[in-house]
């Protein structure tokens, strides 16, 4: 019996490194849109990594696969420069405009990306290399069936918003009526008190849901949700412009912000 215990001692002792190796693996951590039902005018993923990754060779590991199994080409724009954010931790999937936006050759001759009603799942697999060499943990897999298509504007003026009481830290939550891109709620919100911006930091909740939690309490009065024009929905459409838009409805007329007032009451 001591035999059998100092075995499975020295045997635990032994695998000790590779645990730790394994738990220094990159990881990804979450790979947006997130939800079941996406449109099948879909513009782009985003896979973001806990760790720093190589930024050639992304779409060598990356796969897409119908219902039955078989894995889809010319979905994604396989550009010469990859889409990395600043510090590589997060990776741009763009699939293929000239499949999202009618009238072109890649739409005329393979149509949309996507198939109305069909279940696909983005896999990336295990091979991906981080800067130090080093694969992922695990590989990662998500499932989402493709909608009906996308073409109408993000509307801010019918957004739900849920506002704090003054003089806690408490966030303002923003129900959107749409699917918003991930990268929009990060870089085309922004609130602002007394015209002056209000510092604080974006969540990304849902693709239908975002809260902002300012770095101060807020303070009693009128506050202004800023919404870019250029803020665009998971299908690429704008505030101010859908991606697919019919030359003859173009509009020139672009204004840079749009907004929608809340109010902050006096806590009781």
């Amino acid at each position: 019996m001591r035999k059998q215990r100092w075995l499975w001692t020295l045997a635990g002792l032994w695998a000790l490194p590779y645990l730790a190796q394994a738990q220094d693996l990159p990881r990804i951590m979450q790979v947006y849109p997130t939800s079941d039902t996406l449109p099948v005018n879909l513009m782009r993923f985003y896979v973001q990594f806990s760790q720093p990754m190589q930024e050639v060779g992304i779409y060598e590991h990356v796969h897409l696969y119908n219902a039955q199994g078989r894995e889809l080409d010319s979905v994604f724009y396989k550009h010469a420069t990859e889409f990395w954010n600043r510090d590589r931790t997060q990776v741009s999937l763009l699939v293929d405009p000239a499949r999202v936006k009618r009238g072109l050759l890649a739409h005329n001759q393979l149509g949309r990306a996507f198939v109305e009603g069909e279940r696909y799942t983005l896999t990336i697999d295990s091979l991906l290399l981080n800067f130090n060499d080093q694969p992922l943990a695990s590989a990662w897999s998500v499932s989402f069936v493709a909608g009906p298509e996308d073409r109408s504007a993000p509307a801010p003026e019918r957004w739900m918003l849920s506002a704090p009481t003054s003089g806690i830290q408490d966030s303002l939550r923003v129900a959107f009526q749409d699917k918003i891109d991930h990268i929009s709620v990060h870089t085309r919100l922004a609130v602002g008190h007394n015209n002056q911006p209000v510092r604080g930091t974006w969540n990304y909740s849902t693709d239908q849901a975002a809260y902002f939690v300012p770095e101060q309490p807020w303070q009693p009065g009128t506050y202004q949700l800023l919404i870019h024009s250029a803020l665009e929905d998971v299908a690429a459409n704008s505030v101010h412009q859908i991606f697919d838009y019919d030359p003859d409805e173009y509009n020139p007329d672009v204004r840079p912000y749009y907004t929608v007032d809340f109010w902050v009451r006096e806590a009781e």
